[in-house]
């Protein structure tokens, strides 16, 4: 179960994101959210990583944390579950 898929056929990739709600132990109240990235390439290899909402950068280092952010539109308001 995921909450975004992203297949792309050119650069031989599938991309799935969850997005995991944490909650505050003290009041219960939504503190933060966690986005769980796996990607696959066509020839097998498989890479997943755990990152904080807030923390995605559209210019970061790592393939899968700006793929994650163009996926999650973040920024422009239009982030929506489905």
């Amino acid at each position: 179960e995921c909450d975004r898929v992203k297949i792309n056929v050119l650069e031989g990739y599938t991309v799935k994101i969850k997005l995991e709600e944490k909650k505050a132990s003290r009041n219960m109240e939504t503190c933060d959210t966690d986005v769980y990235i796996e990607m696959k390439w066509d020839n097998g290899d498989k890479r997943a990583g755990l990152y904080a909402l807030a923390a995605l950068k559209k210019n970061g280092n790592d393939i899968m944390e700006k793929i994650a952010y163009e996926m999650l539109n973040i920024g422009t308001g239009s982030r929506r579950k489905g």
